[in-house]
């Protein structure tokens, strides 16, 4: 659920009318995935890569 400001709302809803969508599908399709990529790019990098070692690397043999 997500509240907006009603200039926004408004703003939102021009440019929904403009594209013969509606404001929810603008939201969905648009401005969500535009902010996570903002959010992602701006996030610390985790190492999410998997590293497996050898045996002779622990030391085993």
């Amino acid at each position: 659920m997500q509240t907006l400001d009603t200039d926004i709302y408004n703003t939102l809803n021009i440019v929904a009318r403009e594209n013969g969508i509606p404001v929810e599908e603008l939201l969905r399709a648009v401005v969500v995935p535009e902010w996570m990529e903002i959010v992602s790019a701006n996030a610390p990098r985790r190492n999410t890569r998997l590293e497996i070692s050898s045996r002779e690397d622990a030391g085993e043999n």
